[in-house]
């Protein structure tokens, strides 16, 4: 292996300590620009980009999607050589770790590598448990490291190995200068351990979530994190045998819907709706710790007049056209349509323009200019095929199409997961739709000839009810014929002729630089199709569908819930007019005209 892939995952989110990180950056860009440290530069990407699962004896360290890039199966003998050789050199913990574990997972011989990936797990927990400032969320990285270092000493059965890993869980929960949430994680771990251990997690995680309360009037409260450290303290109190302190930290639990519910309430523009629905989640909590339906009638008064306000609620709400607009208020906007309406709202949601990528891409080259320096390969995941392949760049050159579809890939998948999935489950929680209801809302529609009308509708009633392998399935060809058709009602010619005048139609990637197509759509759809449909490194969704490559993971991607909302988009909002064929001499003599009359 001679390349990497995407060194700003490293860079950013992955290694840890943000100096350390950037310590390596400043150190490894001062290294001559020569044949032999771009390759060490590209295996240190690599092994850096791979995501680390604890809980996952067998494969802690795998490669990411798409297609995948570079894995532990990849890395040559002498690829390995090569890092054992640089591994004690580099400044950050974290990369020592995951070499020295790829090592002890190649070798399961070499017990002087598992007992230095151990110390350097616990090492860089111990990092990104004190980097309060850290940009890469190190309190959300510090359980998968200490766990990985309690799994290889228990695993070689090291007993001196595994009391310091499991002094170093305790450390960090006992830590004052810790940040908060890593002590939660920390916490979670020690209920594993001992009694004692479990009484420290237990007494750990209550007066965390106890201070955590006071900060309520603070930006950006986490009530999800607040409820963790409650349930993490009754898991830990039963392991101690302190019955009534989890029952205590099981009821402060069920307190808390109810306390942002009372938030939610005081603050201006709230949606009512989540406000009942909070309620609701409290009241359950509470029936669920034994209290009846006496205990909880005032509480169940108050959802009832929450939900009869959160009707009217429904009626005042107006279709959001800004740009970038909040979630909450699209959700509050989309809740309580009608069926088509909310479709439409839905279709009409903003995607990222071309020239806002092209920008964010200038903003990464200038923020980490180290990145020019490294290749980026996807590989096949079933094979292990080279996919595709971007060299390296320099810092003035223009931004790449590759680029532009990378950070797009991104928008993609932000867009999905913050805003369209919620949504289409939203609608679908809401809209128990038939079949029918889709072929009436497709009838009329220029894009949904009626030839089709029922493989679309069917592939668009099980996108929304979520079973996404028959909605891919259905959708894929539909959508390619979608553009075809844009193509051709505009006077566009969609096929070539071989040398014995066989017409064939042209490939997807030619209908997307038709003129025609960018006519209608514009430039920043067809660009986010291309990104979705057509080559790489976008996703591809077309190709692998077709050839056969899509395994079952893939079909529940955000990719599949992205390819469905396309389809929508294309079907509600756009509408083509289809030119009369012009006749010629070859196409013979034109057939005659039937009268018809109205019969006998």
């Amino acid at each position: 292996m001679t390349s990497s892939f995407d060194a700003s995952i490293w860079l950013r989110d992955v290694v840890g300590c943000r100096t350390a990180s950037k310590a390596l950056e400043a150190q490894l860009a001062a290294l001559p620009l020569d044949d032999e440290n771009r390759v060490l530069v590209g295996l240190l990407a690599t092994v850096a980009s791979w995501r680390l699962d604890g809980s996952d004896r067998t494969n802690p360290l795998a490669s990411t999607w798409p297609g995948r890039t570079p894995g532990p199966e990849d890395v040559s003998d002498v690829d390995l050589d090569v890092l054992r050789r640089v591994v004690e050199a580099l400044p950050v913990a974290d990369l020592r770790a995951r070499i020295w574990d790829l090592v002890w997972l190649r070798t399961r011989r070499d017990h002087e590598a598992a007992r230095n990936a151990t110390a350097a797990y616990r090492e860089a927990a111990r990092a990104l448990a004190h980097d309060i400032a850290c940009e890469n969320r190190g309190w959300d990285a510090v359980e998968p490291r200490l766990r990985r270092a309690l799994a290889i000493a228990h695993l070689r059965k090291d007993p001196e190995d595994l009391d310091r890993a499991w002094a170093t869980v305790r450390e960090i929960v006992a830590s004052p200068v810790a940040e908060a949430m890593a002590r939660l994680r920390a916490c979670e771990l020690l209920v594993g351990g001992t009694v004692e251990d479990a009484s420290l997690a237990a007494a750990t995680a209550d007066n965390l979530a106890r201070q955590y309360i006071d900060t309520l009037g603070d930006g950006g409260f986490n009530w999800e994190w607040l409820r963790s450290a409650f349930s993490i303290s009754a898991d830990a109190c039963k392991k101690a045998g302190d019955a009534s302190g989890a029952r205590g930290a099981r009821q402060a639990r069920a307190a808390t819907y109810e306390q942002q519910a009372d938030w939610l309430a005081l603050k201006h523009g709230a949606s009512r709706r989540l406000v009942a629905n909070l309620l609701q989640q409290g009241m359950q909590a509470r029936q669920d710790l034994g209290e009846t339906a006496a205990d909880v009638s005032a509480l169940h008064a108050r959802l009832l007049e929450t939900q009869k306000s959160a009707m009217a609620e429904f009626q005042e709400v107006r279709v959001p056209r800004v740009t970038g607009e909040a979630p909450e208020t699209i959700f509050a906007a989309i809740a309580g349509q009608p069926f088509a309406d909310a479709l439409c709202m839905l279709a009409e949601q903003w995607i990222p323009p071309r020239q806002f990528l092209v920008d964010e891409a200038s903003k990464q080259r200038a923020q980490s200019p180290f990145l020019a320096m490294v290749s980026r390969t996807i590989i096949e995941r079933a094979d292990g095929r080279t996919l595709h392949h971007v060299p390296t760049t320099t810092l003035d050159a223009e931004v790449s199409d590759g680029e532009v579809i990378e950070l797009a890939n991104t928008a993609r998948l932000k867009l999905t997961v913050d805003v369209l999935n919620p949504i289409r489950e939203l609608i679908a929680a809401e809209h128990p739709a038939l079949l029918a209801d889709w072929l009436r809302l497709l009838d009329g529609r220029p894009l949904a000839e009626p030839s089709r009308r029922r493989a679309i509708a069917a592939g668009l009633s099980y996108g929304l009810r979520g079973e996404f392998i028959a909605s891919v399935a259905l959708l894929v060809p539909q959508i390619e014929h979608m553009l075809r058709l844009v193509v051709k009602c505009k006077g566009g010619i969609t096929t070539t002729s071989d040398a014995n005048g066989v017409q064939l139609e042209v490939a997807l990637s030619s209908i997307f630089a038709r003129q025609e197509l960018r006519a209608v759509l514009g430039e920043d759809l067809v660009l986010d199709l291309r990104a979705l449909l057509d080559g790489l490194p976008g996703a591809n969704l077309r190709n692998r569908f077709a050839h056969g490559l899509m395994e079952d993971v893939e079909f529940g991607t955000t990719d599949a819930v992205y390819l469905w909302f396309s389809v929508l988009r294309l079907l509600l909002l756009f509408e083509v007019t289809p030119r009369e064929p012009v006749r010629t001499e070859s196409d013979g003599p034109k057939p005659p005209e039937i009268e018809t009359g109205d019969g006998p």
